[in-house]
């Protein structure tokens, strides 16, 4: 059983969600932006779709204000997904924020059409029900 084919067919479904700005250059900036390209490249090798948001964007997009502060996109987060206890560390709010902008953007529905597709294609080779 090859199990990195299975790993990579049922992941497939879920793109890369990247968040952040683009403004001063300095060196820590581009360290991180050759990690971000990093990043991107190995995921377009796997066939994942990648989606870029802006931390004012995510903001916006699950408070209201893309000036929110991180308290707020925390408190709305419990709110939207219903969850008793604030995600932690706290950075898993701001993943699971940056996940709700992309689909209330639109990438739900390229989300469920990779889903649908990788689910076929891992049963197809025998790998799924």
């Amino acid at each position: 059983m090859n199990y990195s084919f299975q790993f990579g067919a049922v992941f497939a479904a879920w793109p890369l969600l990247l968040e952040g700005t683009w403004r001063t250059i300095e060196l820590s900036f581009l360290a991180m932006l050759g990690g971000l390209a990093v990043a991107i490249v190995c995921a377009a090798r796997r066939g994942l779709p990648v989606a870029l948001h802006t931390p004012t964007e995510v903001k916006a997009a699950v408070t209201g204000s893309g000036r929110a502060d991180k308290n707020q996109v925390t408190a709305m987060v419990v709110r939207l997904l219903r969850i008793t206890d604030p995600p932690r560390p706290a950075d898993a709010a701001d993943a699971l924020a940056l996940a709700i902008c992309h689909i209330w953007r639109g990438g739900s529905n390229s989300l469920r059409l990779s889903a649908v597709s990788a689910s076929q294609a891992l049963a197809s080779k025998g790998g799924g029900a």
